[in-house]
């Protein structure tokens, strides 16, 4: 959904490495990615952020603003995406370029849109402009489950290419980079941009997490009550873990035990019956953002988040703790357990 609305500026200050304005046509961004750290920044509700506003004065205003200001570096855009799908109706950024470019700006453009080629003709007149094409993965599930309105890698691939062929300045923003990327595959994605013709590759880490934390059962009830969180880190014997986990259940927000003192076979089977969806014992701590990515990724995709566990941690690392026989206690359910595992890998 689209609005119209207006601003009164056009050009704001930035303080990114090597931008001196920002200019965003549009607040809000239907991309949608659910790492996308715009929403709390701006203080606004992530469920209201694909709900765009057009600012269809914008060019009106970057009018003036162009003869009264220095000429800089622009970003295009910082806090949105500048070629989201509203960019085809409205084309506000198409508007803003010859702006920019008449007045001695240059234009630092990012986008996941292919739609950038519409603008080619504009984009390749002058020697001051760059594209960034922002590629997260090139695997299209995960894509489609991380971010669900842009368009799909190959698309961003072959608009790397275009761009390319018609010798604008063209980078690939890589990030956020994915705890779960391996270091394997890091050399065939450089080749995949380099061969589409990317001039430089620049990579941002993952920093989307703000940890919001509470120190007894009460503080954790009313914050899980209250507000929205993507996920929580609950602790089985600290602060009643089982009684948040319900909560955390009752509103759809996956939930990760963490336990030193109940890590034990009885307090595993719990935290999977009760709903929970990964079971970690503090020694693991230091690996805690991979499991939490795990689970994160596996609620996106709609996957069991109990397989990427049992690929962490496997039988193995509990037969060493427990003894080869910890599942005797409770052989029907682990052998229900590994059934869904099963069943649920093959239907995905």
């Amino acid at each position: 959904m689209t609005r119209r609305g207006w601003c009164r500026t056009a050009l704001s200050p930035s303080h990114l490495p090597g931008l001196d304005y920002s200019l965003n046509p549009y607040k809000g961004c239907a991309h949608n990615c659910v790492y996308c750290y715009a929403p709390p920044l701006l203080h606004m509700d992530r469920n209201r952020w694909p709900d765009v506003e057009a600012r269809i004065n914008i060019p009106q205003v970057l009018r003036r603003e162009v003869k009264a200001k220095k000429p800089g570096i622009v970003g295009l855009s910082t806090v949105t995406d500048p070629y989201q799908p509203a960019e085809k109706k409205f084309e506000l950024t198409r508007k803003c370029l010859p702006l920019l470019l008449k007045r001695g700006f240059s234009a630092n453009v990012q986008t996941k849109s292919d739609l950038v080629l519409r603008d080619r003709d504009l984009l390749g007149s002058s020697d001051r402009v760059a594209v960034g094409i922002t590629i997260t993965t090139l695997d299209e599930d995960l894509s489609n489950a991380l971010e669900p309105g842009a368009p799909p890698p190959h698309r961003r691939l072959q608009a790397v290419k275009a761009l390319a062929e018609a010798g604008i300045y063209t980078y690939v923003f890589w990030g956020p980079l994915l705890p779960s990327l391996d270091e394997e595959s890091l050399p065939a994605y450089v080749e995949a941009f380099a061969s589409h013709g990317a001039r430089e590759i620049m990579v941002d880490m993952l920093r989307m997490c703000k940890v919001t934390t509470a120190s007894n059962f009460e503080d954790a009830k009313k914050l899980l009550e209250t507000q929205n969180f993507d996920l929580a880190v609950l602790d089985i014997m600290g602060v009643d873990g089982y009684g948040l986990l319900a909560i955390a259940n009752r509103k759809k927000i996956p939930a990760v035990m963490l336990t030193a003192h109940a890590f034990n076979p009885p307090n595993l089977v719990k935290s999977i019956k009760e709903g929970a969806a990964a079971y970690l014992p503090k020694e693991e701590i230091s690996n805690i953002a991979d499991f939490l990515n795990d689970v994160l990724v596996a609620k996106a995709t709609g996957k069991n988040p109990w397989g990427a566990w049992q690929d962490r941690l496997p039988s193995s690392f509990f037969d060493k703790r427990w003894g080869a026989a910890w599942r005797d206690t409770d052989k029907e359910f682990w052998e229900t357990f590994r059934k869904s595992l099963k069943e649920r890998t093959s239907q995905n």
